[in-house]
């Protein structure tokens, strides 16, 4: 008989040893063995068994536990923490939202999806719409708006996020005002009769300076101050 005497189903031998049984060892078989060492501050208990602390679990308490659980693709990372995608944040990866600024007056409603007015389109409301179609020279800048080319790509203004978003347009008149040379027909009373002394009613061309004004329309950003 061994004394101290043998843990674990372990059998005395001779020489007061302890022959251990598959998954314990120690002078007097009364440390389990874990093939996987415990990680995380766990405990091996039993043969391949570790006790776990708060917020670890798994064979050899490797693996970190969120209790509320990780949405959207999130990865549980540590205790109660997840690793979220892009275009996701909050302590479950919850909340979605736009990593860049909806343009022409979109609203964020969800990871990179912009809800757009009836006038633009694309992921960020970037792109306008015209469902007519434009000719060759014009572009669309809104709602069936169609402005030149030249001047749409004039118009871009550099963003706060640092990308090129377009100004609000509106369509300014140019006043042109030209001269010409213009005949006039005058009426003038010129001498008539015996001896000259009656007046008739006769004409005569003349010429004069007028005036011609135009309007030369174009689009320009509004709000330019």
């Amino acid at each position: 008989r061994c004394t101290p005497q043998c843990q674990n189903g372990a059998e005395c031998t001779s020489g007061n040893r302890c022959q251990c049984q598959a998954g314990f060892h120690g002078f007097r078989c009364e440390l389990a063995t874990c093939t996987l060492p415990c990680q995380n501050g766990g405990r091996c208990i039993g043969p391949d068994k570790c006790q776990c602390p708060a917020g670890y679990e798994g064979i050899d308490c490797s693996t970190p536990q969120c209790l509320l659980g990780c949405e959207n693709g999130g990865q549980c990372i540590r205790p109660d923490y997840c690793r979220c995608p892009p275009a996701y944040r909050g302590p479950r990866c919850e909340i979605g939202y736009c990593r860049a600024r909806c343009r022409n007056g979109g609203t964020c409603v969800g990871a990179d999806r912009c809800k757009c007015p009836k006038a633009y389109t694309g992921a960020f409301c970037q792109k306008s719409k015209c469902p007519r179609g434009c000719s060759p020279s014009m572009t669309c800048v809104g709602h069936n708006r169609c402005v030149p080319k030249s001047f749409a790509a004039n118009s871009q203004a550099r963003g706060s996020s640092g990308g090129k978003a377009w100004c609000p347009l509106e369509l300014h008149n140019q006043r042109i005002q030209t001269s010409y040379v213009k005949p006039v027909i005058r009426s003038i009373q010129i001498p008539c009769g015996p001896f000259g002394y009656q007046r008739c009613n006769s004409q005569r061309l003349e010429y004069t300076i007028a005036y011609r004004a135009t309007y030369k329309a174009s689009y320009r950003c509004a709000n330019r101050g």
